[in-house]
């Protein structure tokens, strides 16, 4: 299992990974063999060994969608990494199908605008994403809000609130999105199963319409923090 950290107060920053214990015991009122995580990773590896097309319909998403998850929540306390000003992912399951991802948001800390596409090798991926503890604030910005290379309009982003146990899914197709914990005090934690895993993906700043510009005509940058 490893954990990578993502600072506000250093943009870019990426710790180097740490490795925590694979065979440690879940804390869970049932055996090893019966905790919600072992039971949901398995029925996720089976989806997959089900169907390889991923989309919004695709079995892991009932999987993710149906499972227990104040119990998978109880079961992965301690498993994650918490930092202040930062988010942190850590690693559950690596398959060539996915990888499922722990991911601890502080109060105030929020992701740039990305995409899901391996910004490398240009494979696209999906995300199929449930809340367990507290709640995120999710802005989705459609493939037409996309101005530029590395950039979206800051106007006519869709957001919401996905309390725990909300689900929601994310491809290219759908658009970019931004994730965020808005409390300023209490934590966050989400599960992120990625399909299929990638190195890095494509961050986009949120810039203004085109007639909202600076004395020198460019656009003016909204957002531009963090590294997904």
């Amino acid at each position: 299992m490893t954990t990578s950290v993502h600072c506000l107060e250093n943009p870019g920053c990426v710790a180097t990974p740490q490795r925590a214990d694979d065979e440690e015991v879940l804390t869970t009122t049932r055996g090893k063999n019966e905790a919600e995580w072992n039971i949901l990773s398995k029925k996720i590896v089976a989806s997959f060994a089900e169907s390889s097309v991923v989309s919004p319909d695709h079995p892991c998403a009932a999987c993710v969608r149906e499972c227990q998850w104040a119990r998978l929540a109880k079961e992965l306390r301690g498993k994650g990494r918490w930092v202040d000003g930062c988010y942190t992912r850590t690693t559950l399951l690596h398959t060539d199908s996915f990888v499922a991802l722990l991911l601890c948001w502080p109060p105030g800390v929020c992701s740039p605008v990305h995409a899901h596409s391996d910004a490398e090798t240009k494979i696209k991926s999906s995300c199929f994403m449930l809340v367990l503890e507290g709640a995120l604030h999710e802005t989705t910005f459609a493939p037409s809000q996309i101005v530029g290379p590395d950039a979206v309009s800051a106007v006519g982003g869709e957001s919401r609130v996905l309390e725990a146990g909300a689900t929601a899914y994310m491809d290219d197709n759908v658009g970019v999105h931004k994730v965020g914990n808005a409390s300023t005090s209490t934590r966050a934690v989400s599960l992120h199963i990625y399909a299929p895993g990638w190195q890095t993906v494509q961050l986009y700043d949120e810039v203004a319409p085109a007639d909202e510009v600076d004395a020198g005509g460019a656009s003016l940058l909204l957002d531009g923090w963090g590294d997904f």
